[in-house]
């Protein structure tokens, strides 16, 4: 990558990508944000999320939203269904239930069940728009905060994949390109630290895949986030939904325990 050349940051107001922002900040990166809306209800408490933060980083931020995409794919009739030439035979193909992006049961070391990530390479679906729109932004380089829990969990997060990705934008634009992960070797918990010290405000992230304002605390998501913040000896002080029927800290800070 050139010296002081634009590039891409995906963002999603989550803990990885916001603590990635404030580390290019603090690099010295030129860098605008981009969130990728993947799900209409999701999307848009990521994109209020991500604008909090990148507002206070002086960053300018733009929304791609896929979603429309996604669900036209969803809900793709089989080919059994289309009407094709009778000089043309092609065998019947079911399209499985898929629900949204990300939600659903996920068994370790892949993507959740009937998901459109799980189904249909959905990490490829969703870099391959956010090369599309670098690109027209000539911008040669991408920044994701994928970190090495995400590494190990998923078999697409490593360098491999990404650089294979990146080779393939150069083979076809002639110009060179690079998907870069400077977080890739830490983990969550070590990214929770980092954070800490580039001075993101951890607790106002969020990890939550549902629609709520208040992260639930409950999903997977939330899981793993309670879990690095336990594992870094950091105190959580996110909110959640599920803590706001057993408002310990509430109770204690009314009666001044």
């Amino acid at each position: 990558m050139k010296i002081n050349e634009k590039s891409l940051l995906l963002a999603s107001g989550g803990l990885d990508s916001t603590v990635l922002a404030y580390k290019l900040k603090n690099d010295n990166v030129d860098f605008s944000a981009m969130v990728l809306q993947t799900d209409e209800g999701t999307g848009i408490i990521e994109e209020q999320s991500a604008l909090y933060f990148m507002e206070k980083l002086g960053v300018e931020l733009e929304v791609l939203d896929i979603s429309p995409s996604i669900q036209n794919l969803i809900n793709q009739k089989s080919v059994d269904e289309i009407e094709t030439s009778a000089v043309v035979s092609i065998p019947p193909i079911t399209i499985p239930p898929i629900t949204t992006f990300r939600i659903g049961e996920r068994p370790p070391g892949q993507h959740m069940s009937h998901s459109f990530a799980g189904n249909y390479c959905g990490t490829l679906f969703g870099l391959a728009n956010a090369i599309t729109f670098a690109l027209q932004r000539n911008i040669h380089t991408i920044y994701y905060g994928i970190h090495a829990d995400d590494k190990n969990e998923f078999a697409e997060n490593n360098r491999e994949y990404f650089d294979a990705l990146a080779n393939l934008v150069r083979i076809e634009t002639g110009k060179d390109f690079n998907i870069l992960t400077p977080l890739i070797d830490l983990s969550k918990a070590e990214v929770i630290k980092l954070g800490l010290e580039l001075g993101v405000e951890v607790e106002k992230t969020r990890s939550c895949g549902s629609t709520k304002e208040i992260q639930c605390g409950l999903c997977d998501a939330c899981e793993r986030r309670k879990i690095a913040f336990e594992e870094g000896g950091v105190v959580d002080e996110t909110l959640y939904v599920n803590d706001l029927y057993y408002p310990t800290s509430i109770f204690q800070a009314e009666m001044k325990i």
